[in-house]
């Protein structure tokens, strides 16, 4: 929107970046402490983590169609469900635009940190864990970071949550394009 080339703002988000990578480690020593809570659950986030990612991409797919979209724009858009990082290297790799995939996955972002209370609220979902994982899958590190303010619970749960989104995301979305053009 601002033909701001990628290399350039890159170059000044260069310090953001740097600190990226302590903050996404630290999200482990949570994790790490409460690993046993997460095992318990670990039919439950699998299935969750399956079915939101595939739910995710359909919804994406199917309104990015019906919008007339082209292709390039369509692959741009598809992995804006996971976390930066992640879904500027998956868009890179499928054909899309990977500094516009970061604009529409951080929008996605925000949009889902500050909806999220509210609908989890409307669909009178309490439980802490549910709620954190949720905002982990939807509204990746933003709501990561919302949820671990808020509750320790749901910030592990988010960030287990966004951890396995960009994992099943990076490999199912390069899988569909190569059984779409029939490499596989």
């Amino acid at each position: 929107m601002f033909e701001v080339e990628y290399e350039r703002y890159f170059d000044g988000a260069k310090f953001i970046h740097f600190l990226l990578g302590p903050a996404t480690v630290a999200l482990a020593i949570p994790i790490y402490l409460n690993w046993n809570v997460v095992l318990q659950a670990k039919k439950a986030i699998i299935f969750t983590v399956l079915i939101g990612g595939f739910f995710a991409l359909c919804a994406t797919y199917g309104l990015a169609v019906l919008l007339g979209l082209d292709i390039t724009t369509i692959k741009t858009l598809l992995p804006r469900n996971v976390t930066a990082p992640i879904a500027m290297g998956i868009s890179e790799v499928i054909g899309g635009v990977p500094s516009l995939t970061a604009i529409v996955t951080i929008i996605t972002g925000i949009l889902g940190a500050a909806l999220g209370t509210f609908t989890l609220d409307l669909l009178k979902i309490k439980d802490m864990a549910a709620r954190g994982f949720a905002f982990g899958l939807a509204s990746h590190g933003i709501g990561t970071a919302r949820a671990m303010a808020r509750n320790e619970e749901a910030g592990v749960f988010a960030a287990v949550a966004m951890g396995l989104s960009g994992i099943v995301t990076a490999v199912m979305i390069p899988l569909i394009f190569l059984i779409i053009n029939g490499l596989v």
